[in-house]
């Protein structure tokens, strides 16, 4: 088998190449010279990148020169605007210690990120730019040094002018600091400074102040003079200059004579008021014109003083003269003045009484007023009369807030205190002196009218109405028998009072007796005695007052809760005791509470009554509208019919639902109203609690009245007694029927008839009472009182039947003891109490018991008419 060459195993044949060939076709060279040309061409590039990486650090150690300058000549900057150095070598010894602060906290930071060779360049640039700042500086440094000299050196020659104004020019000491001003002005030259005034400038202004501060303190015209002459003599002065001089010597020259002429006034030419005569002033005058060069005289220490008046000049000895003379002229317009203005300050100062009183005195020419001219008299009275009549209005206004106050004090009980007295009196004198004398004598008249007449009314102002009629008759007796205008105004303001009172009393008789007898209150029963003494109907009795109420109102009224308004309720009612009910009366009869509130209050422990409370309320009527017209209708028939009852015990005799004879507003207005609120009860009942209209009816019935009240018929009129409160109703009401049926003689010897009418024979009287009687037997019913407590006795007509006098004495007592004790009641405890005494005749474990029922009939019948309720 054929040998296969190892170099191409597999590949077929090859071909022999020459020696330094890589291929059959491809020369070693053809290799090498890229490879050559490569390395040329790094070396170029180290050359390249060697000469940029110096170019770089060049431009770097440019910038850091540049930040290094920059931030040298800023700290530089700032440094010497606030270096308070004043000399060149103090500023370079403190610019070295920042030189060395600045380099390390600066140029040190930079040492890190710099070659040694750049940070050799950029220090030198340090240097340099500090060098050329510092030099900057030390010329600021110098030239601030230099005005700081200067500004002492002028402060300097300031004091020393000041100084050397004040000295005499010719003395040793002005000389001695004269020469140290000189010695000084050398040295200035010599330091470069150049003082505000040069030394010739600065001689010239001592010479001017020395001048102008002995002018100022010249005291007399002679040395003024001397001045005067110095100034005229000077060859050395300005025209200017000598003539502000001269300026000066006049300015101080007018001073010294008005000094002069005012010495002579005040000291030498001094006459008091009392001296200042003509022949003194003349005198005066006369040796001043003449020429008098010297005045003697003595001070006020005793001592002598002697006066030269040579220098004094022909002008100012003229104006002198002139001011004398206007002196003694002036002297009585000052005395009016000053007395003028005196008397107007004391007038201001007077009330209208004294003003009148200083009048009298000035027309009698009193008092200081003596030997004044008619003028000044005048004057005087003009002031006084426009005093008075400013003071007028305000003292009538005062006057009649006092009398106001004095009436109204009188008004308490007739007599005045000795404060009022004192102000009555200042009235009187207010009205007098105002020139309204008939004012006056209306007051005194008014003061006497309201003392008699308030002094009259207190005496009764409480008592019977028997007594006031006495108290009113006896004032007009008076006046009829003395019919003068003051008694007639007497008895008409007590006709005036007891109106008020009447009126009051009526309105809140517990209020009004309060407010006038504040320290005297009364208990309950003494009010209900004094209101039925002074002829208050007894339903109109009150125990309290319209404040009171209005307290209850507004806590009763400031609550919806069901338990806080029974309990307001309770505690306001539990409070008055037995008048409870006369409270609720009150509380009724002034719209205080409603019929609502009433029954809230009269039976604040029934649960139910909150129905009747809630089914009532505005927002709940409001509904009802939502209920048919045949359950309405329903309603109110079936409401009607079960109030049948009550409506006749209120209401009188009552047949098919129609009343008696004597139903009033009163009653029938009552009896309206609990109907309404049985009717709004039922119809919440139905609209809320789904109830036929027929339950609904019965349920608000015994809610409202059935479970409150039993009823029983006394003359086909019905008795309402409280429910559960008595054993045996049916027998209370059987005594009841006994006592008014079989008892005719009994109830004539005790009940009045009515008046007769006019003109009646007496046979027609006896027939007239004789029909009232057994009318009153067969008719004569009994009504239940409005607090549950009794019944009264009503006739025929309705009318509550009043007693005889000698019964009402007999059975009560005083009238006042009881509002009711002038009429025919019986309380049911007494009813009660004979109901049991009854009974025991039909108990046979009692003593009393009677078998036989006819028997026992008889004797209840005989024990009932022989121990009379009533």
């Amino acid at each position: 088998m054929p040998k296969i060459p190892l170099y191409n195993q597999g590949q077929g044949g090859t071909v022999q190449t020459a020696a330094g060939a890589l291929s059959p076709r491809a020369n070693v060279g053809a290799f090498t010279a890229p490879g050559q040309a490569q390395a040329a061409f790094a070396e170029k590039a180290g050359q390249i990148a060697f000469q940029f990486g110096m170019a770089e650090k060049e431009a770097e150690t440019q910038k850091a020169k540049r930040d290094i300058t920059a931030l040298v000549n800023q700290q530089m900057n700032d440094w010497t605007n606030k270096n308070q150095d004043t000399t060149v070598e103090g500023y370079q010894a403190s610019a070295a210690a920042e030189k060395e602060r600045l380099r390390l906290s600066s140029l040190e930071g930079m040492r890190g990120s710099l070659t040694r060779r750049q940070f050799a360049d950029v220090s030198g640039s340090f240097d340099s730019t500090f060098a050329t700042k510092v030099a900057q500086g030390s010329q600021i440094s110098h030239t601030k040094n230099q005005a700081i000299r200067l500004e002492s050196a002028n402060s300097y020659l300031d004091n020393m002018r000041t100084e050397l104004s004040s000295l005499n020019p010719e003395s040793d000491l002005y000389r001695t600091k004269m020469a140290e001003v000189e010695g000084q002005y050398a040295g200035f030259i010599a330091s470069g400074l150049n003082p505000t005034l040069t030394l010739d400038g600065f001689k010239k202004g001592v010479d001017a102040d020395n001048f102008n501060v002995g002018t100022d303190a010249a005291q007399t015209q002679a040395q003024l003079d001397a001045y005067r002459v110095k100034n005229d003599a000077s060859t050395n002065l300005s025209a200017t200059e000598r003539l502000r001089r001269e300026k000066l010597i006049v300015q101080k020259e007018a001073v010294v004579q008005q000094n002069l002429s005012d010495a002579i006034f005040n000291e030498i030419v001094r006459f008091d008021d009392e001296q200042l005569t003509d022949a003194n002033v003349e005198k005066g005058i006369k040796e001043l014109r003449e020429g008098k060069l010297e005045y003697i005289y003595t001070n006020a220490q005793g001592e002598k003083v002697v006066t030269d008046l040579s220098s004094l000049k022909p002008g100012t000895r003229t104006a002198l003269i002139a001011r004398l003379e206007a002196r003694k002229d002036s002297k009585d317009a000052e005395f009016n003045k000053t007395f003028i203005e005196t008397t107007d300050a004391r007038l201001q100062d007077m009330t209208l009484d004294e003003l009148v009183a200083e009048k009298d005195i000035l027309a009698k020419r009193e008092k200081g007023y003596g030997g004044l001219d008619q003028s000044i008299i005048d004057s005087v009275d003009s002031r006084i009369n426009s005093e008075i009549a400013e003071r007028k209005p305000e003292a009538l206004a005062l006057a009649t807030q006092k009398q106001k106050d004095v009436v109204a004090e009188i008004a308490k009980d007739g007599v005045l205190s000795k404060e009022g007295e004192a102000s009555a009196a200042e009235v009187v004198a207010t009205l007098n002196n105002a020139g309204l004398p008939s004012q006056a004598l209306e007051f005194q008249t008014s003061l006497r009218v309201e003392s008699a007449a308030t002094t009259q009314f207190k005496s009764i102002e409480f008592a019977s109405a028997t007594k006031t009629k006495q108290a009113i008759a006896t004032a007009k007796a008076a006046y009829n028998k003395e019919p003068t205008d003051e008694n007639l105004r007497v008895l008409t303001r007590l006709q005036e009072k007891v109106e008020q009172r009447n009126a009051q009393m009526a309105k809140d008789p517990v209020g009004y007796y309060n407010a006038q007898k504040p320290n005297s209150p009364l208990e309950p029963s003494e009010m209900i005695a004094m209101q039925l003494r002074m002829g208050t109907q007894p339903l109109d009795v009150r125990v309290t007052s319209n404040a009171q109420l209005n307290e209850f109102k507004a806590q009763f009224m400031g609550t919806d809760n069901y338990e806080e308004k029974s309990r307001i309720g309770v505690e306001f009612l539990a409070q008055f005791g037995e008048n409870q009910n006369i409270v609720m009366r009150h509380l009724m009869s002034t719209g205080t509470i409603d019929l609502v509130d009433n029954l809230l209050m009269a039976y604040p422990d029934q649960a139910f009554m909150r129905d009747v409370v809630t089914y009532n309320s505005e927002e709940q009527v409001a509904s009802y509208s939502k209920i048919s017209n045949d359950d309405t209708k329903t309603i109110e028939e079936a409401v009607s019919n079960a109030l049948g009852d009550y409506n006749g015990s209120i209401l009188g005799i009552m047949a098919d639902g129609i009343t008696g004879a004597n139903t009033n507003r009163g009653t029938a207005s009552h009896a309206l109203g609990v109907m309404k609120v049985v009717e709004n009860t039922a119809k919440g009942y139905v609209l809320f609690n789904k109830k036929s209209p027929e339950e609904a009816a019965e349920l608000a019935y015994e809610n409202v009245i059935g479970r409150n009240y039993e009823f029983g018929t006394v003359n086909n009129s019905q008795v309402r007694f409280p429910s559960r409160t008595y054993a045996n109703v049916e027998g209370m009401t059987d005594i009841l029927n006994t006592s008014v049926v079989d008892n005719e003689q009994y109830l004539r010897s005790i009940i009045d008839p009515p008046p007769p009418p006019a003109n009646a024979s007496p046979d027609m009287i006896k027939a007239l009472n004789d029909d009232f009687y057994m009318d009153l037997a067969e008719k004569g019913s009994w009504r239940t009182t409005t607090d549950n407590s009794g019944v009264y006795f009503v006739d025929g007509t309705g009318n509550i039947v009043p007693r005889t006098p000698e019964s009402t004495v007999s059975v009560s007592g005083d009238m006042s003891a009881d509002p009711m004790a002038g009429f025919v009641t019986v309380s049911f405890a007494k009813l009660s109490n004979m109901e049991e005494q009854v009974r025991a005749f039909s108990d046979p474990e009692s003593d009393s018991y009677v078998r036989n029922p006819q028997l026992r009939t008889k004797r209840v019948r005989e024990f009932i008419l022989g121990n009379q309720l009533f």
